[in-house]
C-alpha cells in the first residue's frame, strides 16, 4: 500500500508515490520482496527453514523443515516421489501385485491364510524337501491303522509278523514250542544249586550224579593208584586184560623171582 505526496503550487504541482508506513497499515516497502522482509522475522541464519506459528500462537517464526520423506502415522495416504525401502530392500506396492507377488485368489498359486483350500500347481516344499500330500499315503508313508503299534501304546497289536533284523520276534504262543517255558526247577546260570526233575544230559549222554557212585563208577579209595602216584599200593590182585600182573613175589617156572 502507498500514498501520494504532492509538491509545487497550483497548476504546477507534482505527485510522487511513497510507501505507507507499517504503523499506518503498510509495509514501508516499494517491492513485494522488500515488503516480505519488512513484515517477516529476520531471514538471517534461517536458510531452508519454514514459517510456522509459534508455541504461544501470537506470532510467526522460522522452524526447521521436516525431512522430505518423513511421514506422519496419522497420514491417510503417504505419497513418495522415490522408492521406499526397508533395510535396503524395496517395499512392495500395489503395482507389484501380479508381477513380483501373486494376488490372493489368482489362478497360479495365490493363497491367503483365510483360504479354506490352498491349491498349488507345482510341488510344495519345506527346506528343500517335498511336503507330503494325501496321494503319498500308502506309497511313501503308512496309512493310519488302529492296529499299528504306537510308541505310547500300552499294548501294541499287530496283524502280521513282527520282526527285528529279519528274524521273527518271539511271542507268547512260542513258549513251549520254539523256546522253553519258565520252570522253577530249570537250572539258571546264577543258581548255586541246579535241581532237575528229569535226566540231565550232555550231548545225548546222561550226566553222572551222586547216585551213580559205587554203581556206575568207582567210589573214591585212597588205595587206588593214581597215574601220578610214585608208588601204587593195591590190597587185591592187580590184573591187566584179565591176567594177573607179575610182582616181585611172583613164581616163575617153579621158582621165585627175586
Amino acid at each position: 500500500m502507498a500514498f501520494f505526496r504532492g509538491t509545487g503550487g497550483a497548476g504546477t504541482a507534482t505527485f510522487e508515490q511513497l510507501p505507507l508506513a507499517i504503523s499506518e497499515g503498510g509495509t514501508s516497502a516499494t517491492t513485494v520482496a522488500s515488503a516480505r522482509v519488512a513484515l517477516l522475522p529476520s531471514y538471517s541464519g534461517n536458510a531452508t527453514f519454514v514459517l510456522a506459528v509459534n508455541a504461544t500462537e501470537d506470532d510467526i517464526e522460522f522452524v526447521t523443515a521436516a525431512a522430505a520423506s518423513a511421514v506422519n502415522y496419522n497420514d491417510a495416504t503417504a505419497n513418495f516421489t522415490g522408492i521406499l525401502q526397508e533395510g535396503g530392500s524395496n517395499v512392495l506396492t500395489s503395482a507389484d501385485i501380479g508381477v513380483s507377488v501373486a494376488s490372493a485368489g489368482v489362478t497360479g498359486g495365490g493363497v491367503s491364510y483365510s483360504d479354506a483350500t490352498a491349491n498349488f500347481t507345482g510341488v510344495l516344499q519345506e527346506a528343500g524337501d517335498n511336503v507330503l500330500v494325501s496321494a503319498n499315503i500308502g506309497v511313501l508313508v503308512q496309512g493310519y491303522d488302529a492296529d499299528t503299534a504306537k510308541l505310547d501304546a500300552a499294548t501294541a497289536n499287530f496283524t502280521g509278523v513282527l520282526q527285528e533284523g529279519g528274524s521273527n520276534v518271539l511271542v507268547a504262543s512260542d513258549l513251549g514250542v520254539t523256546v522253553q517255558g519258565y520252570d522253577a526247577d530249570t537250572a539258571k546260570l546264577d543258581a548255586a544249586t541246579a535241581n532237575f526233575t528229569g535226566v540231565l544230559q550232555e550231548n545225548g549222554e546222561n550226566v553222572l550224579a551222586s547216585a551213580d557212585i559205587g554203581s556206575l563208577v568207582q567210589g573214591y579209595d585212597a588205595n587206588i593208584a593214581f597215574l601220578n602216584a610214585a608208588t601204587a599200593n593195591f590190597t587185591g590182585v592187580l590184573q591187566d586184560g584179565g591176567s594177573t600182573v607179575l610182582t616181585e613175589s611172583s613164581t616163575i617156572e617153579g621158582g621165585t623171582y627175586a
